[in-house]
């Protein structure tokens, strides 16, 4: 079985929520490889080999009771979720989360979703949804859709993320449309020569013209 090791234990920003992941993807690593019949110092070598230094550095500095204690992985695991704890920034997170913006490329939906990731560890309380609404509301890369929510009155998540996914498909539609638009403008140029066409453009093709269009290609092929 080919197994993906845990990734190493990073010092940075929500020190936190990066040992909570490390420690539920070594537990995973464990059961799914079945290491976890080994003995507590085979695990806790396992488990410092794939934490990687700074993990390393955190055990060497810890003081136990007895030697014992040095290879209990339960032990270990408890000192290091102790220490990094009291490392979790909440003002920095938060920093990062009131800056997070869409990235090019980014659907609407991956983003409410990121910032929703983001929000859970930055003790918003019942604030969260609303701040999730103010965050992605300010960092939309679309400017119309952000006119659009901003005018609308008692606006929540639930409506605002309405509102986005039938703007991104009324988009998506427009495009549609432009494609299909383009596509009967070039056959019709090929077919009757640039001529006939000198004043059109696709771009100006409205949609009374665009009916024409096809009309008048359907009638083009019969008579092919």
């Amino acid at each position: 079985m080919d197994l993906k090791s845990p990734k190493e234990l990073e010092i940075l920003g929500n020190v936190s929520e990066n040992w909570k992941r490390i420690k539920q993807r070594f537990e995973i690593y464990l059961e799914a490889s079945g290491l976890n019949e080994k003995k507590d110092k085979t695990k806790t070598a396992i488990f410092l080999n794939i934490a990687g230094e700074n993990a390393i550095d955190i055990y060497n500095n810890f003081k136990f009771e007895n030697e014992e204690d040095k290879y209990n992985l339960d032990i270990i695991l408890k000192k290091i979720e102790d220490y990094c704890d009291p490392l979790e920034n909440t003002t920095y997170e938060r920093y990062v989360f009131f800056t997070r913006s869409q990235n090019v490329g980014e659907g609407i939906e991956s983003y409410i979703m990121e910032l929703k990731k983001k929000s859970k560890s930055y003790e918003f309380g019942e604030l969260a949804e609303s701040l999730i609404k103010d965050r992605l509301i300010c960092g939309m890369l679309d400017d119309t859709l952000r006119e659009r929510l901003l005018k609308e009155r008692d606006l929540d998540l639930g409506r605002a993320l309405e509102i986005c996914k039938i703007h991104e498909a009324a988009k998506e539609q427009v495009k549609i449309l432009v494609i299909v638009k383009v596509q009967i403008f070039v056959a019709l140029t090929r077919k009757r020569g640039a001529g006939d066409l000198r004043e059109l453009r696709p771009s100006s093709i409205n949609d009374h013209d665009f009916i024409q269009l096809i009309e008048y290609f359907s009638r083009d092929r019969e008579n092919m």
